[in-house]
């Protein structure tokens, strides 16, 4: 019975560990962060005011979820691949807001 019970709780504790990553992994070429607490992601101009991050493992496809980031974007159109730098902080509403520092074409290969 102790080693049933060692083994369910080890692998409790291992499913856990992958919850954890949320994009936050160095290995995610689609965000990441920077120095001073600052973040970017990539995301797809879905229309004139909004964006969806490309990775769904991103900390900011998380928080959006399927709503996309409130953005202006007025300088791009419909489906423009864009890195976005903004100071990590993401506001609660819906859909939810950032206040990007930067954005900028990003060519990439889906």
């Amino acid at each position: 019975m102790k080693k049933i019970t060692v083994l369910l709780v080890l692998l409790i504790f291992i499913l856990s560990l992958q919850g954890c990553a949320n994009g936050m992994s160095e290995e995610c070429p689609y965000c990441g962060d920077l120095a001073g607490g600052n973040r970017w992601f990539i995301a797809k101009v879905t229309d004139d005011h909004m964006v969806m991050p490309l990775c769904i493992d991103c900390f900011e496809a998380n928080a959006a979820g399927d709503a996309g980031i409130s953005l202006n974007v007025e300088d791009y159109k419909v489906g423009d691949i864009v890195r976005i730098t903004y100071g990590g902080y993401i506001m609660e509403s819906y859909p939810v807001q950032i206040s990007p520092i930067s954005v900028e074409r990003a060519d990439i290969d889906q």
